[in-house]
C-alpha cells in the first residue's frame, strides 16, 4: 500500500492506493474518520504534525431556500466562511442573504473609492418574473441552482481581491447577521 500527500491552497488531499482502486479524500473527511479506521491515525497524526503556513479563504454559498408568499417570495441563501486570513475579524462566519443583498454589496463596491474591477453578477433574470408563466419562472430549481453558482463564483472572486478586503461593506456582507443600512458607512476597515 502507498499513501501519498498532496497540499494545496483549499484542502489536501489524499490518494489511496488500495486493491487497484483509488479514493480520493478531503482533509475533514480525513480528520472526521470517515474511511480506513487502520490508517486514520496515522494520517491525522500526520496532517498535524505538518502546519500550513499559507492562508485560506473559502467561501461556500449553500441551501437555497424559498421564503415568504405570493408576490414577496424570494430565496435565501446560506453564505459560509472559513478564512485565516488577518484582514477578516472572524475566522468563521454563516450568514443568509438574498440576491438583493448580492446586489448591495456589488454596488457598494462599485462606488468605492478604489479601483476594484468588480465582477458581474448572474443575472436579474427579468423574463423570469413576467406574469402569466407556465412554469415557477425564479422558482424553479434549475434556475436556483445556476443563480447559487454564479453568486458563489462573485463573492470568491471579491473576497480574494486584495482591495475588497479592506472595504467595509464586504465585510458586513460576509460576518453582519443582518445588514443594517441604518448603521452602515461606506469605509475602509480598521486594521
Amino acid at each position: 500500500m502507498f499513501i501519498h500527500f498532496s497540499f494545496s491552497f483549499f484542502n489536501i488531499i489524499s490518494y489511496h492506493f488500495h486493491n487497484t482502486s483509488i479514493k480520493k479524500r478531503t482533509k475533514d473527511e480525513i480528520l472526521s474518520h470517515s474511511f480506513t479506521p487502520i490508517f486514520d491515525k496515522h494520517i491525522v497524526d500526520m496532517l498535524n504534525a505538518v502546519p500550513s503556513t499559507e492562508a485560506v479563504l473559502q467561501i461556500e454559498v449553500t441551501s437555497p431556500k424559498i421564503c415568504g408568499a405570493g408576490s414577496k417570495r424570494y430565496v435565501d441563501y446560506t453564505v459560509k466562511l472559513k478564512t485565516t486570513l488577518p484582514v477578516f475579524k472572524q475566522h468563521e462566519s454563516v450568514v443568509h442573504r438574498r440576491y438583493s443583498e448580492f446586489e448591495w454589496l456589488h454596488k457598494e463596491l462599485e462606488q468605492a473609492d478604489t479601483k476594484i474591477a468588480v465582477p458581474p453578477l448572474p443575472d436579474k433574470a427579468w423574463q423570469r418574473q413576467l406574469p402569466f408563466r407556465k412554469d415557477s419562472g425564479l422558482f424553479q430549481d434549475d434556475f436556483i441552482e445556476e443563480r447559487r453558482q454564479g453568486l458563489e463564483v462573485f463573492i470568491n472572486k471579491i473576497a480574494a481581491h486584495p482591495l475588497a478586503q479592506n472595504e467595509r461593506a464586504l465585510h458586513v456582507f460576509l460576518f453582519d447577521p443582518e445588514i443594517d443600512l441604518t448603521k452602515y458607512v461606506r469605509s475602509k476597515i480598521n486594521k
